[in-house]
C-alpha cells in the first residue's frame, strides 16, 4: 500500500490511522512517503501511489477528494507569548519573528496569496521544509509559525503551544484533503484503507463521501 501525505499529518496517520488498519489487516505493508502539497499531487496523479493527504491542495483533473475538511490555519505562539483574544488579520503578525515552510507547501501558498492581496510580506527567520523543525521554533521562543491545529495536537492540548485564529477568510477556510486519483478504481486494499483513514484521521472526522 502507498501513500503520500504532507509533513503535517504524518503523527495522525501513523498513531490513529495505520496502526489500527496494520493490526487488522497483518498481511498489508506500507510505503510511505512525505513532501509538501505539490509533490503529494503529483505522486498521486502520476500513479506513483493510492492514496494522499494534502493541505488545502488546489484543484486538480486528476484527483478527487474522497475527503475534505476544514481546519483553519492559525498562528501558532509560544506558550508565554501575549496574544489577543480575537482573531488577527495576518498582517499584524509582519513584525514578529516566524518560521515558514518552503514554497511549494500547501500553507505557504496560502500565506503569499494573502500577503499579495494586502500588500505585505513576511519576513521568515527561519525557512524549512519541516513541520517538526516549525513546532520547536516556536518550542525554542524564537518566535511564531503558521499551522493547521492538527500538526500541533498534542502540543496545544497540553499548553506547550497556543493556537491564534487568524481573521483573514482565505485562511479561515483552508481545508485538508484525503485524494486518490480519478477515473481508476482503487484496489480493495486501498478503498477499505481509504474508508478507514476518512473515520479516523481526527483532520476529517468522519466527513468521508464529500
Amino acid at each position: 500500500m502507498r501513500l503520500c501525505c504532507g509533513d503535517g499529518f504524518l503523527p495522525g496517520l501513523l498513531e490513529e490511522g495505520l496502526a489500527g488498519f496494520a493490526a487488522a489487516h497483518p498481511g498489508l505493508r506500507f510505503v510511505l512517503s512525505h513532501g509538501g502539497t505539490d509533490r503529494v499531487l503529483e505522486a498521486v496523479a502520476e500513479g506513483e501511489v493510492e492514496l494522499g493527504l494534502a493541505y488545502n491542495p488546489p484543484a486538480h483533473p486528476s484527483l478527487v477528494s474522497a475527503a475534505r475538511a476544514r481546519q483553519p490555519l492559525l498562528a501558532l505562539l509560544p506558550a508565554g507569548m501575549a496574544a489577543p483574544a480575537a482573531p488577527v488579520p495576518l498582517s499584524a503578525l509582519t513584525e514578529k519573528p516566524c518560521a515558514l515552510l518552503f514554497p511549494g507547501h500547501g500553507i505557504r501558498h496560502l500565506l503569499s496569496r494573502v500577503e499579495a492581496d494586502g500588500g505585505f510580506r513576511l519576513t521568515p527567520r527561519l525557512e524549512t521544509g519541516s513541520v517538526e523543525a516549525l513546532r520547536r521554533f516556536v518550542l525554542a521562543g524564537m518566535g511564531i509559525t503558521f499551522l493547521p491545529g492538527f500538526a500541533a495536537g498534542r502540543d496545544l492540548a497540553e499548553g506547550r503551544l497556543h493556537a491564534l485564529p487568524l481573521a483573514d477568510p482565505l485562511l479561515a477556510e483552508a481545508s485538508a484533503h484525503l485524494l486518490h486519483r480519478a477515473g481508476r478504481p482503487l484496489p480493495a486494499a486501498a478503498a477499505l484503507l481509504l474508508a478507514h483513514l476518512a473515520r479516523h484521521l481526527s483532520p476529517f472526522a468522519g466527513t468521508a463521501g464529500f
